[in-house]
């Protein structure tokens, strides 16, 4: 299938949750819903934890 932030980009889409909308459709394979929804969960969970490393402020100012 390729990388899901390929076939976001490509089709333009805002978000990834557009193209999740568009992978619910009843003709669409159930395989490409859920690799979209792993991908999805996967870049969150990336950048969330970037959030919460110990050199990282949350807030800006000195530490």
């Amino acid at each position: 299938m390729g990388d899901v932030r390929y076939l976001r980009h490509h089709f333009k889409h805002w978000s990834m949750d557009m193209t999740l909308h568009y992978a619910k459709d009843p003709l669409f394979d159930d395989s490409l819903f859920e690799s979209v929804l792993s991908k999805r969960d996967e870049l969150q969970a990336s950048i969330i934890s970037g959030w919460l490393a110990p050199s990282q402020n949350l807030a800006g100012g000195r530490a």
